[in-house]
């Protein structure tokens, strides 16, 4: 039978440290609350807001039965160390990593942008930042948490993000064919920061132009965004489809979906879908709750 900390663990994504944490302070509470009730036991209601904390004394019902989890931290298993210090779910990766959700939805939207991700690509978070996929490591969240502090920042429901993905030709080609200054140009191999302090070679795994909605059009809709960046790039082009063919390149709208309710539905024009079949382009939702 599994222990209580590597069923928070499987079950929930916490590291090893983060179960612990949640148990002692689990242990903590009943140790509180079992001194409410001895209080009671010796008549001694008086002296409650000497015991415990206001909350408690107001609220506690006498668990005089309540029994602490026991753990042996040198019990768990190679599987639940592996678990440990990696997770896979993004409410628990925001915690893990100390973003607040909505927060960290937009940096894992960017980072999904940058790194030619679908929407549900399963990525695994791991507690130092690092993003790992198939394998390998292609980035690291606390990069994306660094330039948020230095952005002016806003959620928003939704917005969306046009990009070419492609190693023929550097970002400048794409700059001059659009004549736009590009919000995303990087080339495959350029370097990418590593906040872990361990000087790790790191490198973009594409080359990426694309630009964002976001900055110019305030919407929780999804259409706003998608009709400002058509008119942007001047869509359709009769010479981009080959273009795309000949530097084999994808084009894609990724767009940012928050949908905390549940009854959010993606809003995307027909006319705008048709555009981009034609032309070879495709258009994601990244959906979050």
């Amino acid at each position: 039978m599994r222990s209580f900390r590597e069923s928070l663990m499987t079950e929930y994504g916490m590291t090893y440290d983060a179960a612990t944490a949640y148990i002692e302070s689990y242990n903590d509470m009943v140790d509180r609350v079992n001194a409410v009730t001895d209080c009671y036991a010796n008549g001694a209601a008086s002296s409650l807001a000497d015991t415990v904390d206001d909350d408690l004394t107001e609220n506690a019902t006498p668990l005089g039965d309540a029994q602490a989890f026991e753990y042996t931290p040198d019990a768990v298993s190679g599987d639940a160390e592996e678990l440990a210090a990696s997770t896979n779910n993004e409410n628990y990766a925001a915690k893990m990593l100390g973003y607040d959700r909505k927060t960290f939805g937009d940096m894992i939207h960017a980072m999904k942008d940058y790194n030619k991700l679908r929407g549900d690509d399963n990525v695994i978070w791991h507690d130092n930042g690092d993003v790992s996929f198939n394998g390998g490591i292609i980035d690291n969240m606390h990069s994306w948490g660094t330039l948020r502090k230095h952005m002016t920042y806003e959620h928003q429901m939704a917005h969306v993000s046009f990009s070419i993905y492609q190693d023929a030709k550097p970002p400048e080609f794409w700059t001059n064919y659009f004549h736009i200054p590009p919000d995303t140009a990087v080339s495959k191999g350029d370097p990418i920061p590593d906040p872990t302090g361990q000087n790790r070679a790191l490198a973009r795994r594409t080359g990426v132009w694309g630009i964002h909605s976001k900055p110019h059009i305030r919407s929780d809709l999804l259409e706003p965004h998608l009709r400002y960046l058509v008119e942007r790039l001047a869509l359709p082009r009769s010479d981009l489809p080959e273009l795309l063919r000949r530097t084999n390149a994808h084009m894609r709208f990724f767009c940012y979906w928050y949908n905390e309710s549940g009854d959010r539905v993606p809003d995307v024009p027909g006319d705008i879908r048709t555009l981009m079949e034609a032309m070879g382009g495709t258009i994601e939702i990244d959906e979050y709750r």
